[in-house]
């Protein structure tokens, strides 16, 4: 069985980072290997990345925002739809 390196203060596992980010193992990394989510190998290790947690949060709160704003739109427009108060002046109902 492997040592299980421990992160670097200041950083997350990857297990970490994808909890907090509400993301499943598949989409984490491939987000990392498509440079949208930044890891740090350090010098010492082969395999093992860990992730900047003031980084991993900002992400946590950018996806969160996006989440709720995404539903208070929805929301939004449903109502506006059901009322028939989204129809551009002069569109019949």
């Amino acid at each position: 069985m492997a040592n299980k390196s421990y992160p670097p203060e200041g950083y997350y596992s990857s297990e970490e980072a994808i909890r907090v980010l509400g993301l499943s193992n598949s989409v984490f990394h491939l987000y990392v290997k498509d440079g949208r989510i930044l890891k740090y190998i350090p010098p010492e290790s082969k395999r093992n990345g860990f992730y900047k947690k003031e980084y991993i949060n900002q992400i946590a709160s950018l996806r969160k925002n996006a989440s709720t704003q995404d539903a208070n739109d929805y929301k939004r427009s449903l109502r506006q739809w059901q009322t028939g108060s989204g129809k551009e002046e002069g569109e019949g109902r």
